[in-house]
């Protein structure tokens, strides 16, 4: 494999629109860090696998001067994945950090 297909198929793969061009593509080779920031927000990713089962911490860090209000977040379910998302706390104060856990099972087992 050529660092031009690696290239293409991140390319490939990458969300549109969401500003993550600089962090996107390192998540194909390591297993946290910030999905997304600016002057208001940050988003990071903590992520760990054990065979079929993968837990993913996903980090809400308020960086601006006023609350967060009614925050949520949701995952769509994928055939031969089980997904749980938990709820991520309605309201992160400025200067904080809210936590949500998800967790996808590979059915079957590979």
């Amino acid at each position: 494999v050529n660092s031009a297909d690696v290239a293409s198929a991140v390319a490939a793969a990458r969300p549109a629109g969401i500003g993550n061009d600089e962090w996107f593509p390192k998540f194909f080779t390591v297993n946290n860090g910030v999905l997304y920031e600016n002057p208001v927000m940050q988003i990071g990713v903590k992520a760990e696998f054990q065979q079929n089962l993968a837990r993913i911490t996903l980090f809400y860090g308020n960086r601006g001067q006023a609350e967060f209000k009614g925050v949520t977040a949701s995952a769509n379910e994928a055939v031969g994945l089980k997904v749980t998302v938990a709820s991520v706390e309605p309201v992160i104060d400025p200067g904080q950090q809210g936590q949500q856990q998800v967790s996808v099972e590979s059915i079957p087992a590979f």
